[in-house]
């Protein structure tokens, strides 16, 4: 398991444990094609971790947050930050 991996897996575990509202609220790992075309989107290859990290989860959807969690709220997906970035 990599370092991103294992501290994922920490930390959605306590989201789970102390707020769950934004655990729900965590996004499906990204296909690794979908991570591939947001590379060749932005013209460099994603480091190793950041790809490790969406493989873990692809950002969070919009709805409701835990309070204690509310900064989450900025994590966009991979297909969603290249869209934005292709608009």
């Amino acid at each position: 398991m990599t370092d991103v991996a294992s501290c994922w897996d920490r930390t959605i575990t306590w989201l789970h444990a102390h707020a769950p509202t934004t655990a729900a609220s965590v996004n499906p790992p990204a296909a690794d094609a979908v991570i591939d075309d947001a590379a060749w989107t932005v013209g460099v290859p994603l480091p190793a971790d950041i790809r490790a990290l969406y493989r873990a989860a692809d950002g969070m959807r919009d709805g409701p947050r835990d309070h204690r969690s509310a900064s989450l709220a900025a994590s966009f997906g991979v297909g969603a930050s290249v869209r934005g970035r292709q608009a």
